[in-house]
């Protein structure tokens, strides 16, 4: 690709968006091999490599052609977050008028709106994305693991603004049902575990059992619903009556 750009000064960049488009439109008549490649992968290897312009507008071409695609839009979201452009990214999440997402749609809606300072926005839409409520597809303990990581920096961000002490409270509970899932992979270091299991060491912290961790994140719903936001989640759901049985399943299962 270097070389066609450097020594006969083709536009690759567009070369691949076209592509791409190209196989996205093929698609809606007939199978593409390959397509997973055009659609998402294809965007991934090119912000890894540092063509972060080409990515971007690579995603936002994909997205154009199939507005309703939410796995696309939330792609493209991830791409503007990481280029420090949230503010676009929201501009997608709020204009969404697609099919039902997956949980994943709304964890990086969450992170977007962590990055731009909404943090009460962010904590409901992360808070959803680990509820029964927005469960389109299964919750596992590594997709748990990861919504809970960006909880925590949730957290961390709303004690900081609001200096409300139900924030630590919570943070130690999505602490508590970290260490569950992360004791089961020993030998795997995991940002940020050793140096709260040492706060709890020096009773800084609390550990929770499974239960009363999930109770507490049932508490943190009603204390936010206290708090002004904008957010809006699908179906009229409230952030107070949120559930987490799915959640607390798999804390049960790790507990035996």
């Amino acid at each position: 690709m270097e070389v066609l750009e450097r020594n006969f000064d083709v536009d690759t960049a567009s070369l691949f968006v076209d592509l791409a488009v190209a196989a996205e439109e093929k698609a809606k008549t007939e199978r593409v091999s390959n397509f997973d490649f055009w659609r998402f992968k294809m965007a991934d290897a090119f912000f890894e490599k540092g063509k972060n312009v080409v990515a971007i507008s690579l995603s936002e071409s994909l997205l154009k052609t199939d507005p309703g695609n939410y796995k696309l839009l939330t792609k493209l979201a991830k791409f503007y977050r990481r280029e420090n452009s949230s503010a676009d990214a929201l501009v997608l999440f709020g204009n969404y008028k697609g099919e039902i997402p997956e949980q994943g749609f709304y964890f990086e809606w969450a992170l977007c709106e962590l990055e731009s300072r909404n943090l009460i926005e962010s904590a409901t839409f992360a808070l959803f994305s680990l509820s029964d409520e927005a469960e389109n597809t299964r919750l596992d303990i590594p997709g748990a693991l990861m919504y809970l990581t960006g909880v925590t920096k949730i957290l961390v961000a709303l004690h900081r603004d609001y200096a409300d002490e139900v924030f630590v409270e919570a943070l130690d509970a999505v602490w508590s049902i970290m260490d569950l899932f992360i004791r089961l992979n020993p030998g795997k270091p995991f940002p940020g575990h050793k140096a709260y299991l040492n706060k709890v060491e020096k009773k800084r912290a609390k550990n929770y059992l499974g239960a009363d961790a999930v109770r507490v994140l049932l508490e943190l719903c009603e204390a936010l619903s206290n708090y002004k936001s904008n957010a809006s989640l699908p179906d009229g759901y409230r952030i107070q009556s949120l559930s987490f049985q799915a959640l607390k399943v798999l804390v049960n299962n790790v507990s035996r």
